[in-house]
């Protein structure tokens, strides 16, 4: 959420301690620990969704591929639970306990173990103990305590440094000239046709691989059956930092989207919310609720409402995916992806 140019000082002072804090790391005066693996971070400038997930997904996909023992390394945001979690592969797995994005990509097909622990040095050392020779580090740009061999960050295709503010005034968690320390600067693309790179991002950084990739929508589906929604009448529901983009992707299929119930990103849901959402489907009698596949870990075991859909995507790589898998050890994974 950001407030707009009267908090401006706001973001000052918030501007200023990310620059002390930057230092401090810069010179090491804060500790930066050594992982035992392989790490590849993958994280965003801006607070909000940016598609950094789907992404992370990716490289877990080329990873497993190209025949590494990988694993995914994350704070776990919106778990019930705390302190270390491991999921080794093939276990059960929900998003109370190991967070609902770890939940969604592992649900999605992705048997990979992952460790859960806001100190990710500590879970480094658990993948490795899992015999993981590459992490995945998720949504840790900015967590400069567990050093890593490659940096990636994912910025938004139609905006990628937002309104340009720090946060409060805008959506910025770092100054932008942070993305001097990323190794990839990635430009996702949602809903639309990838477009250009801006001359801008290049001529800043131009020691930065540039990978460009868009994100393309499949059909609506909940388990293994497939729904065209073309013309149905549809509510769609979202805990995400972005609700609006479910609507625009639901439009972009043909439904008619007749209302949105949006919650805070990584909401833990009750049977409150779940019976609200369900009460206004059957009023305005609906064909279907729609939601994310983040959503859906968190939904479908004690959903007995209309029909449940769930919104899927994909990640297509449109340029830079010969240089950034040459970077990560795994050159010719990503064709097919």
């Amino acid at each position: 959420m950001t407030w707009g140019p009267l908090f401006a000082p706001l973001a000052g002072l918030y501007g200023a301690g990310v620059v002390l804090r930057r230092t401090a790391y810069d010179r090491g005066w804060f500790e930066s620990h050594a992982a035992p693996l392989f790490l590849v971070s993958v994280g965003g400038l801006e607070a909000g969704g940016s598609g950094k997930t789907p992404v992370t997904g990716l490289l877990l996909q080329a990873f497993q591929r190209a025949g590494r023992r990988v694993g995914l390394l994350t704070r776990g945001y919106g778990r019930q639970s705390s302190g270390l979690v491991v999921r080794q592969m093939g276990a059960a797995y929900d998003a109370a306990t190991i967070g609902d994005e770890p939940a969604m990509l592992v649900r999605s097909g992705l048997d990979v173990p992952v460790a859960v622990c806001s100190n990710r040095n500590v879970g480094a050392h658990a993948l490795c103990e899992l015999g993981c020779d590459v992490g995945v580090l998720d949504d840790a740009f900015a967590h400069r305590a567990q050093q890593r061999e490659v940096d990636i960050v994912v910025l938004r295709g139609d905006a990628p440094v937002g309104n340009g503010h720090l946060l409060p005034w805008g959506s910025l968690r770092e100054p932008i000239s942070s993305l001097r320390r990323a190794n990839v600067i990635w430009l996702h693309f949602r809903g639309t046709r990838a477009g250009p790179i801006p001359d801008w991002l290049t001529q800043r950084f131009p020691a930065a691989i540039f990978v460009v990739s868009h994100a393309v929508v499949g059909p609506v589906n909940f388990g293994e059956e497939e729904v065209n929604v073309a013309g149905k009448r549809v509510l769609a529901m979202a805990g995400i930092a972005r609700p609006a983009d479910v609507v625009a992707s639901l439009e972009g299929l043909g439904a008619q989207v007749i209302g949105l119930k949006s919650f805070s990103d990584h909401h833990r849901y009750s049977q409150t919310d779940i019976s609200r959402v369900i009460d206004a489907a059957r009023a305005e009698k609906v064909d279907g609720v729609v939601t994310t596949a983040k959503d859906a870990v968190k939904l479908t075991s004690s959903w007995e409402g209309p029909p449940l859909w769930v919104l899927q995507s994909t990640v297509a790589i449109i340029d830079g995916q010969d240089a950034l898998a040459q970077l990560i050890g795994i050159k010719g994974q990503f064709l097919g992806l």
